[in-house]
């Protein structure tokens, strides 16, 4: 920049010997950044970290007989699962567990678009430390030198040379760029990790977005072609998952009558689908095409938890299992940061008042309608010194490791954890029906019946015999009927706020059944009253079984 002056003298009294320094520059520095981006390019090549194996889905298993049968699946899959927390370690990280890290875990992967405009890796200092990357991070570490570089090009030339942005870019880039798309189109080909390529599409879209803040245009084929390259892989992987879902067998994944916990699906499941949601969550878009996988790969988990439901014998063990799994997928998604809102939930509990579900007991479906200069490139040093008149080509790049991009409460997300919230709700609704049957049948029974007539506008004749029986009944089981519920209750859901959510929901329900069984005597006969179980009785039994210490 200090020989701008003898550039511009050039420029006026010797248009040829201009062009002659202009060309030998551009030759020169593409040589130089042709080489070192080759070699920072295959060095961080050598140091990625492999992860997603080839044909690995959220249901990966083969007939029986197999190596791949279902009982080394869930073995394989337990033992990922049970080394996440040693080895989910993010981009940068080399644990000892690298190979057996589930296949779907995040972990902190996601600070590669979280921390966008971080510093990139230093090839030496990560050689040196034997450290690991997954190849988003090395996307990332590729494309922000090669963006910063273009940024100081841009600055510099058209400084010195007076050139608009772009006029040397294809003579200077160009080979960069066509080896680092070879590069990333061997990588998209041969990886099965669905999780790495989202978010190499997900950095590559954040990217281009630094690339139109700083008015730099240079990279846009580049982003473009990236984005071909990235976003057909990626959904074929999301396909191959959706697929393993639709395609299941219910039996195989079936384990006893007994059992009704969540499976080992389900966590693989919750894991791949908290960790799109995360991703796509990112930034200030969200691609349509990317929404719809996600909508599908819920519909069809939905779709394979109904299906093993139904080999219950027991209607209550089919909402237990549903309640269950689907508690896991929302733990899951609370752990990425997408909290579900039990506002409405525990002022229900708390007012006393709950929705009594007037339904069979059929199992519940899915609700679907369904001013100083740009940041220096990397291989320049600079003085600070501008002239240039354009103040477009300034850029303001964030201080280094600062969150460019924030994982907020996003749209979609919203959308698949109320659609799920419904589905929970239903099941919990219908699971509260059926304990309390088993304990209050009659209660519940005459409760129902005299809401029939209520809706119908028609009175209810009832005789006092069969009032007094109800009340002879639920006198002498309520006590014991609470306990079994209570009991019950915290045996069956292993998620102890979960349980204890749904033991409140219980025992309000069977207090508004009580509530209502106490008008229908002031209908018919007030004097009944002194024999029935009195309220404050009732409810100091439901606050013990209820005083359960959860933290």
């Amino acid at each position: 920049l200090k020989q701008q002056p003898l550039t511009e003298f050039m420029q006026d009294h010797d248009p040829d010997g201009f062009r002659a320094v202009r060309d030998e520059y551009s030759e020169t520095v593409a040589v130089i950044y042709t080489d070192l981006f080759r070699k920072y390019r295959e060095g961080l090549m050598e140091l990625k970290r492999e992860a997603g194996h080839a044909g690995d889905t959220v249901v990966d298993f083969t007939p029986a007989g197999n190596e791949s049968s279902v009982g080394s699946w869930i073995m394989s899959s337990l033992i990922g699962s049970s080394s996440n927390a040693a080895s989910s370690g993010g981009a940068g990280s080399s644990g000892a567990g690298a190979h057996t890290t589930s296949a779907f875990a995040l972990g902190s992967r996601l600070d590669s678009v979280k921390h966008l405009l971080r510093p990139a890796i230093v090839l030496a200092v990560a050689s040196s430390r034997g450290q690991r990357f997954y190849f988003e991070e090395i996307y990332r570490s590729i494309v922000k030198m090669l963006l910063d570089t273009c940024s100081s090009e841009a600055f510099f030339c058209t400084t010195l040379f007076g050139e608009l942005p772009g006029q040397l870019f294809s003579e200077q880039f160009r080979v960069t760029i066509e080896a680092t798309l070879v590069t990333l189109r061997a990588h998209s080909a041969a990886s099965s990790d669905v999780l790495g390529l989202l978010l190499a599409f997900k950095v590559n879209e954040l990217l281009r977005d630094e690339m139109w803040r700083r008015n730099v245009a240079d990279l846009s084929d580049f982003f473009l072609q990236a984005e071909i390259i990235l976003k057909p892989r990626v959904k074929e992987l999301c396909d191959a998952n959706v697929r393993s879902l639709g395609t299941a067998d219910a039996r195989q994944l079936f384990q006893n009558q007994a059992d009704v916990a969540p499976r080992i699906v389900t966590r693989r499941f919750a894991n791949l689908y908290a960790a799109l949601l995360a991703i796509i969550s990112c930034g200030s878009k969200e691609d349509d095409t990317l929404r719809e996988t996600v909508r599908r790969h819920r519909m069809e988990f939905q779709s394979l938890m109904q299906r093993m439901a139904a080999l219950f014998a027991r209607p209550k063990a089919r909402y237990v299992f549903l309640i269950n799994n689907y508690d896991l997928v929302l733990t899951l998604m609370d752990e990425h940061g997408m909290r579900r809102d039990r506002e409405n939930s525990e002022t229900l509990v708390r007012s006393g008042e709950t929705k009594v579900a007037d339904h069979s007991v059929k199992i519940v479906t899915d609700r679907d309608s369904s001013k100083a200069p740009p940041q220096i490139g990397p291989f320049r040093e600079s003085d600070g010194r501008s002239t240039v008149s354009d103040q477009n080509l300034k850029s303001t790049v964030s201080d280094a490791g600062s969150d460019v991009v924030a994982a907020s409460e996003s749209t979609l997300a919203a959308e698949e954890r109320a659609m799920l919230e419904d589905a929970v709700a239903g099941h919990v609704a219908a699971y509260v029906e059926q304990e309390l049957s088993e304990h209050f049948a009659d209660l519940l029974a005459f409760v129902r019946s005299t809401q029939k007539h209520e809706r119908r506008g028609k009175p209810l004749e009832v005789s006092e015999t069969k009032l007094k029986l109800l009340m002879r009944d639920f006198m002498n089981n309520y006590r014991v009927g609470i306990r079994h519920i209570r009991d019950n209750v915290l045996r069956e859901f292993p998620n102890l706020k979960n349980g204890v959510d749904i033991l409140k929901r219980c025992l309000v329900q069977l207090l508004n059944c009580h509530r209502r069984f106490e008008a229908v005597l002031n209908a018919v006969n007030p004097q009944l009253k002194s024999e029935m179980v009195a309220t404050a009785a009732l409810m100091h039994e439901i606050r013990k079984a209820s005083a359960i210490d959860i933290d």
